[in-house]
């Protein structure tokens, strides 16, 4: 079913929206367990936004309740205020779905998809359950076409991890509130979000490291292998993650790996990582080979974003045998053929950005295809994110890295331009730890 509600005549003078509700397919686990995750009848919590269709003109709220409310809505208007609702806003249905973790019981999670947005539109809104409603929550819309675009990417935030400076409660704060300060359109994880992805005090504890930056900044992600801990089998991501990740759905319907446009700038995410079946990682080459094929005409930037690098900086993962050699003998040829700029990855827990590279042919070797520097303009430069604070001791420099740094934590702001993107890996606490430019790769 498919409901339009617009907003009233008065509001319309200040751009006609229609808002629309999507069905979602995915279907939840109720699982038992022992206690775990808080309050399981607080009511409204983290609250959130995501993009699963047009950015410039939709966005998903979603949030976790009770598992006994029945029914939740998003009141949405334009402008600072909602002002004088339900007179002066619309109200969107959202869908239900009941989601059990492995630490507790069960909540309700919910998703409204507002569409027919107005580009580059500030926008507020606030959750209703029949109860206490949420907080005021703002966002604004990108201005599409080619306009300038800020955006920022973590990675390994990993909340429950108990090695991380200032477990249980890591870094993430910090990272957010340097995020929320440069006025990042949208946050791109590269996965392992957190440490189990069944226990939901470890969402828990995500989204309460910053309630109002989630409520009002786009988060989407790549599944990284924790995200898949406590699933429903090996490499098959927990169903807490698809409660908490409203994400596209153009890759095979299910959100484990997408693809979106805004402002110009595409960006692919593809799950790549330890517990991924080669088959499963296999079955979306095709689609990544056409789909960086569709946006190489239509956009000036393509990034791609995978959890696990193609080229590793952890010495246990090089030698003596490399981790998922397939992951870079079959991506970095793709890389090759559409001139993407940049990929971004996690997992190894390190800083790391190489120099432009090309995949060359080194026959007999495992894997086949290994870094071949070249100019700027003409191949893919390879990130590497550690966002919240957790390095692995066994850190390999190799020729291929331009800028190493194994012990430090940041995350990732790029500045999409005309013909560069002018980039910042940035600390904590603000300070630069790596700044470059990236042309566009013809």
């Amino acid at each position: 079913m498919r409901n339009e509600i617009r907003l009233p005549r008065t509001r319309r003078i200040l751009g006609a929206i229609a808002l629309t509700l999507t069905g979602s397919a995915l279907l939840g686990l109720v699982a038992a367990g022992p206690a775990g995750a808080t309050d399981p009848t607080g009511g409204i919590s983290q609250v959130k936004l995501s993009y699963r269709g047009d950015p410039t003109t939709s966005v998903v709220v979603s949030w976790r309740d009770a598992s006994t409310t029945t029914t939740g809505s998003v009141q949405v208007g334009v402008g600072a205020s909602l002002g004088d609702c339900p007179a002066n806003c619309s109200t969107v249905q959202a869908d239900r779905r009941l989601i059990g973790s492995s630490d507790g019981a069960p909540y309700a999670f919910y998703q409204a998809e507002l569409s027919g947005l107005k580009p580059g539109t500030g926008y507020s809104y606030r959750v209703n359950d029949g109860g206490t409603p949420s907080p005021v929550f703002r966002f604004g819309t990108p201005a599409g076409g080619n306009s300038a675009l800020r955006a920022a990417f973590v990675g390994e935030v990993h909340i429950g991890d108990a090695v991380q400076p200032g477990s249980p409660t890591p870094a993430l704060a910090p990272v957010l509130g340097q995020i929320s300060a440069s006025g990042a359109q949208f946050v791109q994880s590269t996965g392992d979000n957190v440490n189990t992805g069944s226990l939901e005090n470890e969402w828990e504890r995500l989204f309460g490291a910053s309630p109002s930056f989630f409520g009002s900044t786009p988060y989407l992600t790549a599944i990284g292998n924790h995200e898949t801990y406590g699933g429903f089998g090996k490499g098959v991501p927990a169903a807490t993650v698809f409660g908490n990740f409203p994400q596209p759905t153009n890759g095979d319907g299910s959100g484990r790996y997408y693809s979106y446009d805004v402002n110009g700038v595409h960006i692919a995410v593809v799950e790549a990582n330890p517990e991924t079946p080669k088959a499963y990682f296999t079955s979306q080459l095709a689609w990544l080979t056409a789909d960086l094929a569709a946006a190489k005409e239509r956009t000036r930037f393509q990034i791609v974003v995978t959890h696990s690098p193609p080229f590793h900086s952890k010495t246990s993962r090089v030698t003596p045998t490399y981790e998922n050699p397939e992951f870079r003998d079959s991506l970095v040829p793709i890389m090759d053929k559409y001139g993407v700029e940049m990929v971004i990855s996690g997992h190894d827990k390190h800083y790391v950005r190489s120099y432009p590279l090309n995949g060359k042919k080194d026959r007999g070797a495992v894997p086949e295809i290994a870094p071949k520097p070249v100019r700027a303009g003409s191949g893919t430069t390879y990130i590497e994110l550690t966002s919240t604070g957790q390095n692995y001791a066994d850190f390999l420099q190799q020729d291929w890295m331009a800028k190493s740094d194994p012990v430090s934590a940041e995350y990732l702001q790029l500045d999409f331009g005309t013909n560069e993107i002018q980039a910042k890996a940035i600390r904590p606490d603000g300070s630069v730890l790596d700044q470059f430019s990236v042309p566009r790769v013809r």
